[in-house]
């Protein structure tokens, strides 16, 4: 979640406690480590074909639990900063982590265009690093199984520039000047493409209400589109949650459309 606003916390995010039951479609024919294909059998060729186009011998678990270890430690960079400023007249160690971890019309302007990546790594608060962190933990582990760890990592960092790049956008055209910052668009477009993957999957809000997932999903979006639409001032960056979704989106049709042209008679 990209926030503009340092000091609001964000709201847990109940994708994070989705239990996914569905089976993958076969036209798609991913990799045989996934826990969820073990039922599925291809031809050893084949696998290993697959093995090596997405990454060789990495762990899908290694790079999600590596995105978690990153967003960990620059958040303790944030507390760290926000400690030592009382003690720093000159709010030495703050103003680092705002020039170099967060993005905005002004960063780009001087031309830390690689701030659009390090935003997505900071988190506001330790709430807001938990929702995060558990929406990345549960859909990233598998989506990461299903994609494979190198195309998970693409859509992840894709997903998360392009929500900041469209945060960015959003504050030149409002003449707004806010600090953009969260994994919430990253995040996003992971979710996305397991809800699109898994439509019949059982999400529990909350933790408690239980609905399919394409009914969560729609929920969120309408909610952010409607946040959006009214220009609600909330301290939440509801067009990168719209854009990181629209990323997995955009990417879940690309391997549909790919798969249907390579495997004509597999259903999807």
């Amino acid at each position: 979640m990209l926030r503009t606003a340092l000091t609001l916390r964000a709201p847990a995010r109940s994708f994070a406690l989705a239990k996914l039951g569905s089976r993958l479609p076969s036209a798609l024919h991913p990799p045989l480590r996934s826990p969820l294909l073990s039922r599925f059998k291809q031809p050893q060729n084949q696998v290993r074909h697959q093995s090596s186009g997405q990454g060789g011998s990495a762990s899908s678990d290694t790079v999600v639990l590596g995105l978690v270890s990153a967003n960990v430690l620059v958040t303790i960079g944030w507390m760290k900063a926000q400690t030592s400023s009382a003690r720093h007249p000159t709010q030495l160690p703050m103003k680092l982590m705002l020039t170099h971890f967060t993005t905005s019309t002004q960063h780009l302007k001087e031309g830390r265009y690689y701030t659009l990546l390090t935003a997505m790594f900071s988190q506001a608060s330790l709430g807001h690093l938990g929702a995060n962190m558990l929406g990345l933990y549960f859909f990233g582990r598998e989506i990461s199984h299903v994609l494979g760890p190198r195309r998970f990592l693409g859509l992840y960092l894709v997903g998360g520039v392009l929500s900041s790049a469209a945060a960015v956008l959003e504050q030149h055209l409002s003449g707004r000047l806010t600090f953009n910052l969260g994994a919430s668009g990253a995040v996003n477009a992971i979710t996305a493409m397991s809800v699109l993957l898994f439509p019949h999957g059982t999400l529990l809000l909350f933790g408690i209400v239980p609905m399919p997932a394409w009914l969560g999903g729609s929920m969120f979006i309408f909610k952010d589109a409607y946040s959006f639409a009214t220009d609600k001032q909330d301290g939440i960056g509801h067009v990168a949650h719209l854009s990181g979704a629209l990323v997995g989106g955009l990417y879940f049709y690309y391997l549909r459309r790919r798969a249907i042209r390579n495997f004509p008679f597999g259903r999807f």
